[in-house]
């Protein structure tokens, strides 16, 4: 049996030896070499009209198994790749959520929307029937920013969403809020712009999988950051399949932050051509067509307002802000900008108002640790602390300091921080900062004196 381990004791990584001698098992290192090989063709426009598509030369390619079309989704009966998360607007309403097909019929919303799906027995041949593929194009309009998705006239991009407008969300005591700002002593303002992002992980998405024919099930292994709402989702809302005829595997995994998570139109295409052809298939995003077709984060802008008393303390928050959904509505998108904003410790009176806009670019959705402000809505909280206090009449440091740290909390921190060092002083030992739970269970040494304010490291643990 082995020993307890003790507070501050080093563990020993299991990975560690894997990863470092090239025994990690990644998505595209294990697929079987007998799999085919996929490859997506994407729209090159950001708004059009699909005319047709013309697949026979492509057909008759050397080494071609099957090209599908959205026209083979609806025949089968694919369903829509869902939002799980929902937002209304002030009557009630739940967000629009317009149609979303792995492949989509008619008419393609952003570059890298997907064309077609190529299998071929190598990735070299299916390039080749990619050039064989005749597609017209009818090209739309597309726009660029927010405010063009929303201004009177700009191109539709689903019929089912007028004005473009996904929805019109509030949160707060408008009334409240509204009677902080009118005896408020001083009001600062900030109007900020949070750019588009995306994740360029070291391991890009991939995914392969195999047929059992025994037991007619589907097993696909694919790099994500879980396996069990995809599972579902595939099959009660997408491929209508029973639970037990479809697996889904992850193992090791190059880096997530948020758009490996939700379901993809291509490991969802991949199972649903698995069990089409009862061969096993094997797809990896080029790093090149990753920009086109993950979800991108951010995109917001906001201007915001908050309100102080004679003293310096926050006494009211409005924000009005305008976010970007993309083509698409992913899996977690309505919430996360909105929902999400994880109240204010100072008890403000607070009020947000914000447009969810839809626009010509991959699915919308926040990606999760690629920046340390996590949330659109806290980024404008934080950004607002420091112009308040450099705009708000002098105070005294102790004073600021408790404005901005919050005053209670900071206040009960600082009496038990001087009860500590008098005690400490009076035995003649010194006094050392107490590991937080994730410190010990990382099994991280505290090694920071009571006598000193703890780092920004252990104050992000003691959460």
């Amino acid at each position: 049996m082995n020993a307890p381990l003790k507070l501050g004791q080093s563990i020993l990584r299991r990975e560690d030896r894997r990863f470092l001698t090239g025994r990690g098992r990644y998505a595209d290192n294990t697929a079987p070499s007998s799999a085919l090989a996929v490859l997506f063709l994407r729209s090159p426009h950001a708004h059009a009209r699909l005319i047709g598509i013309d697949k026979s030369t492509a057909l008759a390619s050397p080494g071609v198994a099957a090209i599908y079309t959205a026209d083979d989704l609806l025949a089968d009966k694919v369903g829509h790749l869902p939002a799980i998360s929902e937002i209304k607007d002030a009557a009630g309403n739940r967000h629009r959520e317009p149609m979303h097909l792995p492949m989509p019929p008619g008419k393609v919303r952003h570059v890298g929307d997907i064309v077609a799906m190529i299998v071929a027995k190598t990735l070299d041949q299916a390039r080749d029937a990619v050039e064989a593929l005749d597609v017209e194009y009818d090209a739309l309009p597309a726009v660029v920013t927010v405010a063009q998705a929303l201004a009177p006239g700009a191109p539709l991009l689903h019929d089912d969403a007028p004005g473009n407008l996904m929805c019109r969300w509030g949160k707060g005591d408008a009334g409240a809020t509204d009677a902080a700002f009118a005896r408020a002593a001083h009001v600062t303002s900030l109007a900020i712009r949070s750019p588009r992002q995306i994740v360029h992980y070291m391991e890009t998405r991939a995914a392969w999988s195999a047929y059992d024919p025994a037991d007619d099930v589907v097993t696909v292994t694919f790099s994500s950051q879980g396996v069990q709402i995809p599972h579902r989702l595939m099959c009660e809302r997408v491929l209508n399949l029973p639970k037990e005829k479809l697996r889904l595997v992850t193992e090791d995994v190059g880096g997530g932050f948020g758009p490996k998570y939700p379901i993809t139109a291509e490991s969802t295409l991949i199972a649903w051509a698995t069990r089409k052809l009862k061969r096993g298939l094997r797809w990896t995003c080029e790093r090149a067509e990753l920009a086109q077709s993950d979800s991108h984060a951010r995109d917001l802008l906001a201007s915001a307002a908050l309100a102080l008393d004679a003293g310096g303390k926050f006494i009211g928050l409005r924000v009005k802000a305008q976010a970007n959904y993309g083509a698409y509505v992913s899996m977690f998108a309505p919430t996360i900008p909105t929902t999400s904003h994880p109240g204010d410790p100072h008890r403000l009176r607070l009020r947000l108002h914000q447009h969810r806009a839809g626009r010509r670019h991959p699915r919308g959705r926040q990606a999760r640790g690629a920046v340390p402000a996590r949330t659109p809505s806290r980024h404008r909280r934080s950004r607002d602390r420091p112009h308040a206090g450099r705009a708000a009449p002098p105070q005294p440091a102790e004073r600021r300091r408790d404005a901005l740290c919050g005053g209670k909390r900071l206040y009960l921190r600082r009496r038990r921080l001087r009860e500590a060092v008098r005690d400490g002083a009076e035995s003649g030992r010194r006094v050392w900062l107490r590991p937080s739970t994730r410190s010990q269970r990382n099994g991280r040494q505290a090694s920071r004196p009571w006598p000193f304010l703890p780092s920004a490291r252990h104050r992000r643990h003691r959460r």
